[in-house]
């Protein structure tokens, strides 16, 4: 950063100490936000050179979803790095190792390259002191951001280094079981339905439940795949699955054991019980707001039911995507149903 605040001095102007460092943290985070846009650049253009399809590119504060064509904030995308990402997966999802090595270097060869450019356009003297002092703090600033990315660790919200996907490989410590979550999770961002998928590959993916080596995401994938059926038998299976002890279980569990046992049970108080114990971070999802109007209608909280149900076509309003036909008619049920609740002094707390 002291390059950028000598950048400043030279160029002539006059400032107070104060003013002068906070331009040059202004730039240096400028040079760093342009290293880390040059960094997931360069994923991307590596993912279509190797015929990968991208699902979400994210530089902070935005991320895009090419598919639907839609921007919306980076915040609440857990498990990401926080300046940046790209998520690419293979046309199909027996070829997750095609390209695999150029997509994971994609983001360091960016930077690595935007940096001898700005070297290269320094030695050719045609620019001046301060602009050269800019070019060469980009430089610098780019380079730093290949080396992070390429030494092996984990970073903020368990994702990992691109250094760390790479060891992965070289060593071929492969996960079948997370690869084809990973597929599938980016088939879900893209609005793929279930019926468009390879059956060959859902009985993988049923296998790999059935063997308890499946993620998260793949037992989330079932779970909504039933309930979109009304086969709530098989909803509370795969929960029961997903759940070694009682004491372990996810802010996910919570939200969608409290939305069935208000559903079906009618058993408000234990559900509010259950969501009460999601934290912070899970209240921000529409599952949440969708297990907590049921529940505060099963308790017979008539306006905490219709503000959950607000509040949940809020929350999907705001990141973007539409809910699907059932869920419309799952909030609209609920709030005709609260609308004939009687008015009560004492709501139900969240």
């Amino acid at each position: 950063m002291g390059q950028i605040i000598e950048a400043v001095r030279e160029s002539g102007l006059i400032l107070e100490p104060i003013v002068g460092v906070v331009i040059g943290i202004a730039l240096y985070l400028m040079q760093s936000w342009l290293a880390i846009l040059v960094h997931e650049s360069g994923h991307a253009a590596a993912a279509k050179l190797t015929g990968r399809r991208i699902h979400l590119f994210a530089v902070w504060p935005f991320v895009y979803r090419p598919r639907a064509k839609q921007w919306f904030p980076f915040a609440g995308m857990q498990g990401q790095d926080f300046g940046g990402f790209v998520i690419a997966t293979p046309s199909r999802p027996g070829d997750w190792h095609k390209g695999e090595a150029f997509f994971i270097l994609g983001g360091a060869l960016g930077n690595i390259l935007t940096s001898a450019l700005a070297f290269l356009a320094i030695a050719t003297g045609l620019f001046g002191g301060a602009f050269n002092l800019a070019l060469s703090a980009l430089a610098v600033s780019s380079f730093t951001i290949a080396l992070i990315n390429l030494v092996p660790r984990s970073v903020t919200g368990g994702a990992r280094t691109d250094g760390a996907h790479l060891l992965d490989m070289l060593l071929r410590r492969r996960d079948p079981a997370l690869e084809r979550a990973g597929w599938l999770s980016g088939r879900e961002i893209d609005g793929v339905r279930t019926a468009e998928l390879d059956p060959s590959l859902l009985r993988e993916l049923e296998a790999d439940i059935s063997s308890g080596k499946a993620p998260e995401i793949t037992y989330r994938f079932f779970y909504n795949h039933f309930l979109a059926r009304s086969d709530v038998r098989r909803c509370l299976e795969i929960l029961d699955l997903f759940v070694s002890r009682p004491e372990e279980l996810s802010d996910w569990v919570r939200i969608e054991r409290a939305f069935l046992i208000a559903l079906l049970h009618k058993e408000g108080d234990e559900a509010l019980q259950l969501l009460a114990a999601v934290s912070p971070a899970a209240r921000s999802n529409y599952g949440y707001w969708r297990a907590l109007a049921v529940a505060r209608h099963a308790a017979e909280d008539r306006q905490g039911a219709i503000d959950a149900a607000r509040h949940g076509r809020e929350v999907v309003k705001n990141s973007r995507a539409e809910l699907n036909d059932d869920d419309l008619a799952l909030l609209a049920a609920i709030e005709r149903g609260a609308e004939r609740l009687p008015l009560s002094d004492t709501p139900v707390p969240a």
